[in-house]
């Protein structure tokens, strides 16, 4: 194969560099073409010899396997960093960069070049490491091996776990979403489209994910992931552009709902994690389920435990005397006035919608978990989900949230003016203009 035609056919190409005239021909089918390396988001994967590659709807490669991987980017030249997994799953055990606990040396298939054997079915998620900080990833790239070309128009196979459904954004309801005019603050749509444009990789549970949450690809911080995906939503009920226009955003948001719904088919809890680490999950996984008509994602909150799996169901709650008791708990007495705060709800009425930092944790274990927690989280959580509450309602979604609570406790929360951080300017207009409450 000339060599020209093959470096012109698979050269990088990001959804917000081809503009709607390639991603036209994405969606109707673009050939695929022979490869001996592929690229994206700086990262290339070398191969053996050249195999048939393509781009999945959202941008990301796809190439035909049984195929051998000769080299992926690894500028630091260590055994230690800019690790790749194979089909991760949700675990404390990785394979990305040694400066992370929970690193596992034969996790990091990187390590195995040049000799990497990957058959059909597989997902390989390459990373490339910065300076340590949070995060100490800099970005990632997901590379599947397939047995075939996918149809045209296929959404990438999650990345996490060894089930690799195929959805089509021929399925896509964009009509399922409610429109609306636009508020003060709308950003702009290209300015939300480059927050799903690289995969978010999320599969390191607990707050120590944090710090593999890749710099360019996502917020390493859950409150700022729950403020993204609420801002994605919402954006798409804007009637600023046509559907045509918000296709970009519909795809890449979708994208994500299904790669959020294999970390939970896969055993993925973020409800137990405290602080506001585990939120901004679950709003996308419902979005793709319905719009695309998926039972699976569209019922993950009636086929799981939502407290335990979703942190904004697993902060809030109706109150019992029993909570209410956990704050004179006399284990917690010794414990820090931060988290220990007696009679904090000893004024507040029974069965009314209320926050505790780890309350999953207290329901089942009510002897080593403290009510109701570090208070400061209260408002962070409150104002990263406003945008995601509000989209529920909009979109009529309550029955499929399954935690009702919730969504009363970000009512209440409005209501009262809860002060707090991470919050969307553009999130809280939307809410201010279609949220209709009584008054306090």
């Amino acid at each position: 194969m000339n060599t020209r035609w093959r470096t012109a056919c698979c050269r990088p190409l990001t959804l917000a560099a081809r503009g709607s005239a390639v991603l036209a021909l994405v969606l109707l089918g673009e050939a695929a073409c022979a490869a001996t390396s592929l690229t994206q988001f700086g990262i290339t994967w070398t191969l053996a010899s050249d195999r048939p590659a393509g781009q999945f709807a959202n941008g990301d490669w796809w190439v035909v396997g049984p195929v051998t991987v000769t080299g992926i980017t690894r500028p630091a030249n260590k055994a230690d960093r800019d690790g790749s997994m194979t089909n991760p799953v949700p675990s404390m055990d990785h394979g990305y960069d040694g400066r992370v606990g929970g690193y596992q040396e034969a996790l990091n298939v990187a390590n195995r070049l040049p000799n990497l054997s990957l058959e059909p079915g597989v997902s390989l998620v390459s990373t490339l490491s910065g300076p340590l900080g949070r995060p100490v990833l800099d970005v990632s790239a997901v590379l599947t091996v397939v047995g075939a070309p996918p149809p045209a128009g296929s959404f990438r196979p999650p990345y996490a776990g060894t089930d690799k459904p195929l959805h089509n954004v021929s399925k896509l309801r964009p009509d399922l979403l409610p429109t609306f005019a636009p508020v003060a603050e709308t950003p702009a749509l290209a300015e939300v489209e480059g927050l799903f444009e690289k995969p978010w990789i999320d599969h390191r549970l607990e707050w120590e994910g944090d710090y593999l949450h890749p710099l360019k690809n996502m917020c390493h911080y859950g409150g700022g992931m729950a403020k993204d995906t609420s801002i994605g939503i919402l954006r798409l009920m804007l009637n600023d552009h046509t559907p045509a226009e918000k296709r970009t955003l519909l795809i890449r948001y979708v994208q994500l709902g299904i790669d959020n719904y294999a970390l939970v088919a896969n055993g993925a809890c973020w409800g137990y994690v405290g602080g506001t680490i585990g939120v901004g999950r679950k709003m996308p996984i419902l979005a793709a389920g319905v719009l695309l008509g998926d039972e699976p994602m569209r019922d993950v909150a009636k086929t799981h435990d939502t407290v335990s799996v979703f942190l904004e169901d697993g902060q809030t709650f109706a109150l019992t005397q029993a909570a209410r008791d956990a704050t004179r708990h006399t284990i917690n007495q010794p414990g820090s006035e931060e988290y220990w705060h007696p009679g904090w709800f000893d004024d507040v009425p029974l069965g009314t919608p209320v926050w505790g930092e780890r309350y999953a944790g207290w329901r089942t274990s009510p002897e080593t978990s403290v009510m109701p927690g570090k208070i400061a989280y209260q408002g962070l959580t409150y104002h990263s989900t406003l945008g995601s509450a509000l989209a529920v309602r909009l979109m009529k979604l309550e029955p499929l949230w399954n935690h009702d609570v919730y969504l009363d406790w970000v009512d209440s929360c409005w209501q009262a003016r809860l002060g707090g951080t991470w919050g969307s300017p553009f999130a809280e207009n939307m809410f201010a203009a279609y949220r209709e409450l009584p008054k306090p």
